[in-house]
């Protein structure tokens, strides 16, 4: 019929007179032969097997050029409106485009935050179509998560997956509703880097990728396009050092409650960092130094480590990581491997651990071995202390008095 040879198309017509197609060929053939009334009963009919159809909608189209139109025989829209009033308007959801149905945030509370204060936030995933949301491998989320990092301002360092882990609820997400997923953003090199440098001014640029990919240029993006990468950025003022600002913090080490020593302790341990890493090479923002400052601020970390508050001793120890250590420290610390308080055994522990190497090796034997708490023990094997072996039972005679009686005899 599209090239006008209707004596061809009669035959397959007469042998295909149940389908769609030939009856729509077989109108076209009654419209070239003036029978327009025959033409629309035809192109009605042909409609009528499947509305739906690529064929019905050019059925159409012929009868209204021949003045006509098809009316359904029932009314989608009555049919929904009876339904809408016997079940109410859930019957037929609401169509959500796929990259409306699910929202990804990023939260974290406030937006600038002090030198030494870590500030956490939450990953939630919303649900916002009408049906349940179920995050698997097969699903629309897939559940990976990760968190991007690039610090500008004094410094520039960008750190990839600062934060990666899957996550896959045991249960859907119901309709409306989000999963709220907490996180700790200040750790590993973002943690580092804030610590070590508190004159830089700083600022960390977060981006929050939900099954990250790559594209072919080498950008990350999320697998579902429709869902875009969530960036948010925090502010970390540098510190603005003063004789006065160091007197006060001094003076905080021997009079302030234990949270004013904690923070102070904090700040001298990165103070130090700084100074040491400044003295390698060209400073590469603007900070304070004086000649007294090394000796001042290493005094204020012996003092706290000699605290009777084990408590302070615990954070002190751990905010000896950002400085390298020099046999002075080393000392300090070895000085707490005998504590009383396994807290603070566990925590010089696994710092002299890690800058010791092979030579602290007898003393996580000996500690794995011997010490009283076995949180500590397990920590000494697992920086590379020896596993000590069960002692077997000793097999004691029996004496006479002690004699096993058979059983059912009385005494």
């Amino acid at each position: 019929m599209a090239n006008g040879q209707t004596d061809l198309a009669r035959p397959i017509i007469e042998g295909n007179a149940n389908s769609q197609i030939a009856e729509l060929a077989l109108a076209q053939i009654q419209v070239m032969e003036q029978n327009k009334d025959v033409a629309i009963a035809s192109l009605k009919s042909a409609i009528a097997r499947d509305p739906g159809s690529m064929a019905a909608e050019r059925a159409k189209q012929l009868l209204a050029q021949l003045g006509s139109e098809y009316i359904a025989p029932v009314e989608p829209a009555n049919v929904l409106r009876v339904l809408r009033n016997s079940f109410g308007r859930g019957v037929v959801p609401s169509f959500v485009s796929p990259e409306n149905m699910v929202s990804v945030e990023l939260n974290i509370r406030g937006n600038e935050f002090a030198y030494g204060r870590e500030f956490s936030g939450s990953v939630a995933i919303a649900n916002n179509s009408a049906a349940p949301l179920i995050i698997s491998d097969d699903g629309l989320i897939n559940g990976n998560i990760r968190i991007d990092a690039h610090i500008t301002g004094d410094l520039d360092k960008k750190i990839p997956s600062l934060i990666s882990f899957k996550t896959q609820p045991a249960l859907p997400i119901k309709p409306g509703r989000a999963m709220v997923i907490p996180v700790r953003l200040v750790t590993g090199e973002l943690r580092r880097i804030l610590l070590k440098h508190p004159q830089a001014s700083l600022e960390v640029e977060l981006t929050l990728y939900i099954d990250p990919v790559a594209t072919e240029d080498g950008t990350l993006t999320n697998r579902f396009t429709g869902i875009k990468p969530v960036t948010v950025i925090v502010k970390r003022p540098g510190v603005q050092l003063s004789s006065k600002y160091l007197q006060n913090r001094l003076n905080s080490i021997s009079q302030g409650q234990p949270g004013q020593k904690i923070e102070a302790v904090r700040l001298f341990a990165g103070l130090l960092a700084e100074l040491q890493e400044m003295a390698n090479h060209q400073p590469s923002y603007r900070f304070m130094y004086a000649d007294w400052m090394p000796d001042i601020l290493k005094s204020a970390l012996f003092f706290t480590l000699r605290e009777d508050d084990w408590n302070v001793k615990v954070h002190t120890i751990a905010a000896m990581h950002s400085p390298p250590l020099d046999y002075e420290m080393i000392d300090a610390v070895a000085a707490n491997l005998n504590n009383s308080h396994w807290p603070v055994r566990l925590m010089a522990l696994y710092l002299l651990a890690k800058n010791q190497g092979d030579s602290f090796k007898k003393v996580l034997d000996h500690t794995a071995k011997y010490d009283s708490n076995r949180i500590v023990r397990t920590m000494a094997v697992t920086l590379g202390g020896v596993h000590p072996q069960p002692q077997e039972p000793v097999n004691q005679p029996i004496s006479d008095t002690t004699k096993v009686q058979p059983s059912g005899a009385k005494e």
